[in-house]
């Protein structure tokens, strides 16, 4: 089961932080592919989003700071995961980080 990672671009950081939710059709324009994480097993799907987010805290995936250079040629200035940024599931359906947990935006292309 694999579950894609977006980050927000730098211009979006302020929209999304105040929890403007991007549209999932166009998320070139505010946001960055960083990666692609397979699990293994089903929790629930909502415990696989925690665990995702989990996974992305900057002192669990890049402890010694060497992501850094990779993040900012893509134009993101921070490690972590945050409010804002969006994770789609294996069946295409995309979610928002938002200040209570996630915010599912419908699938892609539907």
């Amino acid at each position: 089961m694999k579950y894609q990672v977006y980050y927000m671009k730098d211009d979006w950081v302020p929209w999304g932080l105040i929890g403007t939710q991007p549209d999932p059709l166009k998320l070139d324009i505010t946001h960055v592919p960083l990666a692609e994480i397979e699990l293994l097993g089903m929790i629930t799907p909502y415990a696989n989003l925690q665990h995702i987010f989990n996974m992305m805290q900057a002192n669990i995936w890049d402890s010694e700071g060497k992501a850094q250079p990779e993040l900012k040629a893509r134009g993101i200035y921070r490690t972590s995961m945050s409010v804002g940024d969006v994770i789609i599931d294996p069946e295409g359906i995309v979610h928002v980080v938002d200040k209570g947990g996630f915010v599912s935006l419908g699938k892609l292309g539907g």
